[in-house]
């Protein structure tokens, strides 16, 4: 799924969603491309990996309890990767773990941010905003 009400000169940037529920993942996906961003969506791990690397999107929405590969693992993955482009996106992880040391571990494996569900998606899209201006791209 791809939002195209807006051209890519005029985005804040791209944004690969990873959810691996349809009705939250068209959520995220509605208040993102409203917000300007062009979206891409995944439901599992494995999809998630390879939409990563074909289009390098600016960051990353990730779900943790995912089918095929869990978020925890595909953060860890892309935060290892040797090509830059894709080591340097920043991650957000949205789950329904909430326990302390989940969010430290999250964090710990490269996650610029972690938001437990139910959250603000006005405050998930305030975040992107902000991690992208910190990258350097146009707000």
């Amino acid at each position: 799924m791809m939002s195209d009400k807006t051209s890519e000169e005029e985005s804040p940037g791209t944004v690969l969603i990873v959810e691996d529920e349809p009705p939250l993942a068209q959520i995220l996906d509605y208040n993102l491309a409203r917000s300007g961003f062009q979206t891409h969506v995944a439901h599992d791990g494995l999809t998630a990996c390879r939409m990563a690397a074909a289009h390098r999107p600016d960051a990353i929405l990730l779900d943790i309890l995912l089918p095929d590969l869990d978020g925890f693992e595909l953060c860890r993955m892309l935060k290892k990767d040797q090509d830059s482009d894709i080591s340097s996106i920043p991650v957000i992880m949205i789950s329904a773990l909430g326990a302390q040391e989940t969010i430290d571990l999250g964090l710990s494996l490269g996650a610029a941010a972690y938001f437990t569900k139910p959250y603000s998606v006005k405050q998930v899209v305030a975040c992107l905003h902000e991690l992208l201006k910190e990258r350097g791209q146009k707000n």
